[in-house]
């Protein structure tokens, strides 16, 4: 095993560079190391100037090319593995080259498209060369939303073959956008809770391996529960068959279900409170769902369940019901904290979005004397903490066991993981995209990164990387891994890694 070591000379302030080889000596058992100048580190440039025969032998100076390969490492071998470069090179046999070594870049850096010239001079990459700025524009025009779509027939195959019993998460998030004159930003009910115009976007992921399997971009007005017949339509015609969505109470509607058991979808879906028929259902369990009959485990959390069967239009449906004391109790004491704010608010300054909480808990008395008085409903109180603190229902049209039901649900997680990778870990907190086609194109880029993100997330879990580790942090310790090729020097040499990158590397099964 060859590696680089660099020695500066304090006196002449020269930086030489050696090339360690390391072999085995089986009569001592033990590693015989020898060491060789290879040549100068160039201060201005950072690249190797070889001496002696190494150079290119016509008189000319001889040059090593530096490359950083860590990050592409581990990359590749992820790409191939979930067949993610074979699918691109089929869908974009011009451009899956460029896509990738976007990819790569958001993943590595996390930083805006706009630099990743300098990146990818510097780096290993799929496309091999520098990629300029004006080729980053032209790449996001030209991928149009038919060309993804020639991806996504491919992709949805690729993903029901490698797991043919895998639940698919579906969830929808704000991505703020600084651009008014894209078609598809609009003001909205934004999730991150900024004053911003936005783009709804749509992700469904595995729910167990995480791996995104579509995306829709939606105009920021679109609500949740607006969403999933578009979507339904789209897996139809990718050909996605016998799959499981999940999904949270933001989707539920009444026409939704129907439309799930129209096309024979599995489903576990969160209800909220709204319809009549959940209330009068968690009201008929109220007196006896804390009996020790009732209590189940799922891992480290306890909870007590029951369930009903019944009918919805002539199909059958699970009604799972759960009560989380410790949630009651969490819940409750977070309504206290937002009456008390209220309250102090109503004394003082009101502000008109809370004027429907004002009436329903607190009764206002003003007199010339003692002015404003304040009151609070108690009945109200209490029936909050009565009604729906610490309950949470689930229906299903295929599983049973609510144990089971709840675990499913709890696939949705990964969605917000996604969500948060996708915002905080991939540059997409704000999209500083003016056009619609490009913008297109930008999500496009980000949905593979994603993918990509995904498959490292899945290693590092199951190795126990994601305990020491986050993914900024990964990447960022192998971007200290360098690839050598000297002129007149036909193999390549690799500085040496230190024990966390060895530990890294061996993780993805990198010798």
């Amino acid at each position: 095993m060859s590696s680089l070591v660099y020695y500066k000379n304090k006196t002449s302030g020269i930086t030489y560079v050696y090339e360690n080889t390391s072999t085995w000596n089986r009569d001592i058992k033990r590693c015989d190391t020898k060491r060789k100048c290879i040549g100068k580190l160039d201060p201005a440039s950072g690249e190797i100037i070889p001496t002696g025969k190494r150079g290119l032998g016509n008189g000319d100076t001889a040059y090593a090319y530096v490359k950083c390969v860590g990050n592409s490492l581990i990359l590749d071998k992820i790409a191939d593995e979930l067949s993610l470069t074979h699918t691109l090179k089929a869908a974009f046999p011009c451009e899956w080259d460029n896509i990738l070594t976007c990819a790569y870049y958001l993943i590595s850096e996390g930083k805006a498209l706009s630099h990743v010239e300098t990146w990818s001079e510097q780096h290993a990459h799929p496309h091999g060369e520098a990629i300029p700025s004006q080729r980053v524009s032209e790449l996001l025009k030209a991928l149009t939303r038919s060309k993804q779509m020639e991806f996504f027939t491919r992709w949805v195959k690729i993903r029901a073959k490698a797991g043919r019993s895998e639940y698919f998460a579906l969830d929808i998030t704000s991505v703020s956008s600084y651009s008014e004159q894209n078609g598809y930003v609009r003001y909205g009910y934004n999730r991150d809770g900024e004053n911003l115009p936005q783009i709804n976007l749509c992700l469904l992921l595995g729910g167990e391996s995480g791996i995104p399997v579509y995306y829709e971009s939606l105009n920021g007005r679109v609500k949740d529960v607006s969403t999933l017949e578009n979507v339904l339509r789209i897996m139809d015609w990718l050909g996605a068959k016998r799959y499981h969505t999940v999904m949270d109470r933001g989707f539920y509607s009444e026409q939704n279900i129907d439309g799930l058991y129209d096309r024979h979808i599995r489903f576990t879906v969160g209800v909220p409170f709204t319809p009549k028929w959940v209330r009068e259902l968690v009201n008929n369990v109220r007196g006896n769902i804390e009996d020790f009959s009732h209590y189940r485990r799922l891992g480290d959390y306890t909870v007590f369940t029951d369930t009903d069967t019944t009918a919805w239009k002539g199909h059958r449906c699970y009604r799972h019901i759960f009560y989380d004391s410790k949630k009651a109790a969490t819940e409750y004491a977070n309504f206290l904290e937002k009456v008390d704010a209220w309250r102090v608010e109503l004394e003082s300054r009101p502000v008109e979005d809370n004027q429907p909480h004002y009436d329903r808990y607190f009764i206002v008395k003003e007199t010339p004397k003692r002015g404003r008085r304040v009151e609070v409903r108690d009945e109200e109180i209490q029936a909050f903490k009565q009604n729906t603190a610490g309950f949470f229902v689930l229906i299903s049209n295929d599983i049973k066991d609510p144990i089971q039901a709840l675990k499913i649900y709890r696939c949705k997680d990964v969605v917000e993981k996604g969500f948060d990778n996708l915002k905080n870990a991939l540059d997409m907190n704000r999209l500083r995209i003016h056009s619609a086609e490009a913008m297109q194109g930008r999500l496009f880029i980000q949905f593979i990164a994603q993918i990509l993100a995904a498959g490292v997330y899945k290693t590092m879990a199951e190795s126990k990387l994601d305990e020491k580790h986050t993914l900024p942090e990964l990447m960022n310790e192998l971007k200290s891994v360098h690839r050598v090729c000297l002129d007149g020097h036909r193999k390549p040499i690799f500085t040496k890694r230190s024990k966390v990158q060895t530990e890294i590397l061996s993780a993805f099964g990198i010798k």
